[in-house]
């Protein structure tokens, strides 16, 4: 993916999704948990982070499989 500086934006968007702001070294919101159950699916973190720009025609993210409910992040 491209690089801003030593983290790619890929990688900032699936942290902001995720509840890390990384360049402000803060927890911040789960912003990709769409459903509000305090989880973040890999389904919503793609919707999350693939439309605000961080892709680019060099990186192109994909879910598999598709639509996939697997949760990778959570605040109990």
């Amino acid at each position: 993916s491209y690089m801003s500086g030593n983290v790619s934006y890929s990688v900032l968007a699936w942290s902001e999704g995720s509840g890390w702001d990384s360049q402000n070294e803060i927890i911040c919101s789960l912003y990709a948990d769409v459903n509000n159950d305090g989880k973040v699916t890999l389904n919503e973190l793609y919707n999350y982070a693939n439309p605000i720009g961080y892709g680019n025609s060099i990186s192109h993210p994909a879910v598999y499989p598709s639509n996939s409910n697997f949760v990778i992040f959570g605040r109990y």
